[in-house]
């Protein structure tokens, strides 16, 4: 009998009832995971080349949740590829119209990859979001606790389930029937492990995305700021539910013997879980990037001339110059002794602001706990020190130094403020200090 003819005239599952197998030119559904991985592939790498941009660029500031993340980026690209080199091989054909023969040694070790790097992807996902926010919240002792404790268990959990997958499918040397016997017998200890990753990964996937929560939504802070830094970390919902829908997939091809198929929802979802989580992951650095790029020059003259280009030529002029200024206070006047008539003093002083995710949050907490900030001037500019950060922006320090003391050096500068609320003379002097925290 000749055993290579058979296998390719013969279908890899029997088909329904009144169903012939097609060859030739079966219907597939492999597109589904393509398109996920063709838009979620390119927007993890540009987050990614974000995030690296601004520790390495912006802040100098280069962490171990960055080598972290750029691991996790390569895992999840090993996945996404033995996806990829699967599909139409003979993923999302229905299995009856797949030739037996192609249910091939090189198809089966592909598929214990793939079974492999997934649950490699969602841990090192995962681990290296949970390290992110050690580095946010590590002065709250609970939550360094909590994130370390959750990192055990999600490491713990998806390297005993690698490991297990290897031993239950990976033929014994001299086993008879090879691959395919090995992955035939092993089937319902697959399937029980695929299902048990569904289920943790889902439940995991709320637990870091709950530990943010319970640390932002306490916090005394204005609304507009706490929504701002809770909608950063909302993203991560949805990697959950991207989890949760491919837990329901994946009892639901394991309640059908039609694998090629059923499977593909699964797939397409997991990339899903797994690139959107690691895009989430590099939100709350990312953040600061858009911020900065927001806050341009350039981009404010942009917006600046679309503001006034439904005005007149006068008008919008007068309009852009007022809007270009903040309003000085009344009692900002040159004493009459230095400079004649006293008037106000004609200088754009940006209001300080934090720049930085970690160091908004750690100053929230100081906040929150009745720590009061140490006063560095007499004006109310306060230097948040009790963890090197300061609160005042970059660009506070740098128009002040290009405003009043263009040859001074390094991070210091020195002012006089002339008047005080009540317009008196005061000649005290303000030194601010630019030690400004790294990006988060």
């Amino acid at each position: 009998m000749d055993i290579s003819g058979f296998a390719d005239n013969t279908p890899a599952m029997l088909p329904p009832p009144g169903v012939t197998p097609n060859f030739v030119n079966p219907e597939s559904i492999a597109y589904q995971p393509r398109i996920v991985i063709c838009t979620f592939m390119p927007l993890m790498f540009i987050f990614l080349g974000a995030r690296i941009y601004a520790r390495v660029c912006m802040r100098h500031n280069f962490g171990f949740d960055d080598v972290l993340a750029i691991i996790s980026s390569l895992v999840v690209t090993a996945y996404c590829v033995s996806v990829l080199m699967s599909l139409d091989n003979p993923n999302g054909i229905h299995q009856w119209n797949v030739k037996l023969s192609r249910i091939s040694e090189s198809y089966l070790k592909n598929s214990l990859v793939t079974q492999i790097t997934f649950p490699l992807s969602a841990a090192s996902v995962k681990v290296s979001l949970l390290v992110l926010y050690l580095r946010i919240f590590r002065p709250v002792n609970a939550a360094r606790y909590i994130i370390l404790t959750g990192t055990a268990l999600i490491s713990v959990f998806y390297i005993t389930l690698v490991i297990v997958a290897i031993v239950v499918t990976v033929p014994k040397p001299g086993a008879v029937g090879g691959w395919l016997f090995s992955v035939y017998f092993a089937l319902p200890h697959t399937r029980a492990l695929s299902g048990a990753a569904g289920i943790f990964g889902a439940i995991t996937d709320f637990f870091v995305l709950a530990i943010p929560m319970s640390l932002v939504v306490p916090l005394r802070l204005a609304t507009r700021k706490k929504i701002g830094i809770v909608a950063i970390f909302l993203a991560g919902l949805l990697a959950c539910g991207c989890s949760i829908a491919s837990c329901i997939f994946r009892f639901k091809m394991n309640d059908t013997e039609d694998q090629t198929w059923s499977g593909m929802p699964a797939y397409s979802l997991g990339v899903a879980e797994v690139t959107v989580g690691h895009i989430c992951g590099s939100c709350p650095v990312v953040a600061v990037v858009f911020k900065s790029l927001i806050n341009s020059k350039q981009v404010r003259s942009v917006l600046s001339y679309f503001k006034s280009s439904g005005s007149g030529s006068g008008s919008a002029g007068k309009k852009s110059n007022e809007e270009g200024k903040s309003p000085s206070p009344s009692w900002w006047r040159l004493p009459p002794s230095r400079h004649g008539a006293a008037g106000p003093l004609q200088v754009y002083v940006p209001g300080g602001r934090l720049v930085t995710l970690k160091s908004f949050i750690r100053k929230a907490y100081q906040t929150s706990t009745g720590t009061r900030p140490q006063k560095s001037v007499q004006t109310g500019i306060s230097a948040w020190t009790d963890f090197g950060l300061e609160s005042i922006d970059m660009d506070y320090h740098g128009q002040l130094k290009k405003t009043y003391s263009a040859t001074r050096a390094h991070n210091n500068f020195t002012t006089d403020i002339w008047a005080g609320p009540g317009g008196e003379s005061t000649d005290g002097k303000v030194r601010a200090h630019q030690d400004v925290a790294a990006v988060v």
